[in-house]
């Protein structure tokens, strides 16, 4: 006669778990005073009973990592960080626990902190990346590219203009001489900044920006020029589309002669209006036409610049 063969889920229906009866210290352990769920509590009896985690997954038929879930809502709720603390808490017996169930906690609780150690890592390393990309964003800065320069002035006085790539202090830079004469026989009214009447002599170069560069000018918080001069003082203007008659938006710079100097000059504040218009003239960056360098003083002339560099 042929034994009746027995299957798996046979065996398995016939394992049942019975949990080990609560074992409690002085604390008295009750759910309502503790606020443990059914579950935790499962696993807090055999925890105590010195079951291992693994065999209490298999026991309570949940996984190895639900098993390790309950017990730190276990340990944050009892208000204990180890399973040798929840022992000398809650066992009767006092003592430690078992060496087996340390080791397996023990484990359990490192295993995170190796994924936990990059991920730090990754963030600050993407908190590092974001605050260099806003700082060099923030001082960024831009070489304007002129299409070209022409030289202006009145019918007595002079100027030339050129424009050639020269090495200065072992770099290559586009350079932009000027040199000329402004004439002034007759003693036109002049200030200390200079001439403020409408007809008054004139003599030097204006840029005219390329379109990509015009724009950045219009935003521009502030800009530098480095120059070699001859002594002499000069006009960097802005003129805009309310000042092309003449109430211009400029700083002056000094020169020593046949040294290398340079400014920077914070828009609009470092800015002030030279002109005769008789009018409170608003300052509007965004309609700025083009630069102009002028001589400032009368008599001639001799001026080279270079790099001028906007920041943002």
């Amino acid at each position: 006669m042929k034994k009746k063969k027995k299957k798996r889920g046979e065996i398995a229906q016939k394992i049942t778990f019975t949990p080990p009866p609560p074992i409690y210290g002085s604390a008295q352990l009750t759910r309502k005073n503790t606020d443990l769920t059914s579950q935790e509590q499962k696993v807090f009896d055999l925890l105590i009973a010195g079951t291992v985690p693994k065999e209490i997954a298999f026991t309570l038929n949940i996984s190895y990592d639900t098993v390790n879930f309950h017990r730190k809502k276990i340990y944050r709720k009892l208000g204990v960080s180890s399973i040798q603390e929840l022992f000398a808490k809650y066992h009767t017996g006092g003592g430690s626990a078992p060496s087996a169930l340390e080791e397996d906690l023990d484990t359990s609780i490192e295993v995170p902190f190796k994924f936990l150690i990059p991920a730090v890592i990754g963030v600050i390393a993407l908190l590092c990346a974001i605050i260099w990309f806003f700082s060099m964003n923030k001082n960024k800065e831009h070489v304007v590219v002129f299409d070209q320069w022409i030289a202006i002035n009145d019918a007595v006085s002079s100027c030339q203009v050129s424009r050639r790539t020269e090495e200065i202090n072992g770099k290559e830079e586009i350079v932009v001489s000027i040199s000329g004469h402004l004439h002034d026989e007759i003693g036109y009214p002049r200030t200390a900044d200079g001439y403020w009447g409408y007809d008054m002599p004139f003599s030097g170069t204006y840029g005219r920006p390329n379109a990509e560069s015009l724009a950045l000018i219009r935003t521009m918080k502030s800009f530098s020029l480095s120059f070699i001069g001859d002594g002499g003082r000069y006009y960097f203007r802005l003129p805009t589309f309310e000042t092309i008659e003449g109430d211009h938006w400029l700083v002056i710079f000094p020169t020593v002669k046949d040294e290398i100097g340079s400014i920077h000059v914070n828009v609009p504040e470092g800015l002030f209006r030279l002109g005769w218009s008789e009018k409170d003239v608003e300052f509007i960056q965004d309609n700025i036409m083009f630069v102009q360098v002028q001589p400032v003083d009368p008599g001639d002339y001799n001026l080279k610049f270079w790099d001028f560099r906007l920041y943002h």
